[in-house]
């Protein structure tokens, strides 16, 4: 028996991963919600979940920037600007 590791926030459902075959998003896994009554209450990408979940945990834990990889925080830093700029230009 498989367990499922997300719950849909709304329903409650377990959250499906699957694969896009849209030509814009050919081969670009998602999350779902996988209720029964045939209404997709929650959707997201794996690599925004991803990035995002990232983005909380380094916010949280600054401390452990020294031990990532150079990459990793090159990419968290940049992400994080990103999401600042964006966040500013919403307040406005």
């Amino acid at each position: 028996m498989e367990m499922p590791i997300l719950l849909c926030p709304r329903c409650r459902a377990p959250v499906d991963r699957r694969i896009s075959r849209t030509p814009k998003n050919t081969n670009r896994p998602f999350y779902v919600c996988s209720s029964e009554k045939g209404i997709k209450c929650f959707f997201v990408w794996v690599d925004v979940l991803l990035q995002t979940l990232m983005n909380q945990l380094l916010d949280e834990h600054e401390e452990w920037l020294p031990i990532l990889p150079q990459t990793t925080r090159v990419a968290a830093i940049a992400s994080a600007e990103e999401t600042q700029a964006e966040h500013a230009l919403t307040e406005r």
